[in-house]
């Protein structure tokens, strides 16, 4: 009986939840960082664009589902209908960063599974 009792309480207050919301590959939950959003080019074309709530790519507009930090990446999950897409960013600064990104998926759990394209260098 204390058993269940301890239980029923211990679910009651989410004892069991993630509190660090890392999901099943290691990343944790985040916000979008500052430095990130804006208009990104390559060779002085514009490349992509990350907000708050977007990603535009190719005049294509993605949903941003969520962002994840693991070490010194981060990876924005955007959504567009019924496909989920997995961009990477590294050694992020002001107006320099790297951009790698996952293949168009199904679900979002496999966008990040899926392998991910060469890095390109991108600036502001």
């Amino acid at each position: 009986m204390l058993l269940v009792l301890v239980l029923s309480v211990g679910c009651n207050f989410n004892i069991f939840d993630n509190d660090e919301k890392i999901d099943e590959l290691g990343w944790k939950k985040t916000s979008m960082p500052s430095n990130l959003k804006g208009i990104w080019k390559t060779n002085n074309v514009q490349f992509i664009e990350l907000t708050s709530k977007k990603i535009i790519l190719d005049n294509r507009e993605w949903i941003l589902m969520s962002v994840y930090k693991k070490d010194d990446e981060i990876r924005l999950e955007g959504q567009s209908g019924i496909q989920h897409k997995a961009y990477y960013c590294k050694n992020i600064h002001d107006d320099t960063m790297e951009l790698s990104i996952g293949e168009i998926e199904f679900s979002s759990y496999d966008s990040k599974m899926a392998p991910r394209d060469e890095w390109i260098e991108l600036s502001k």
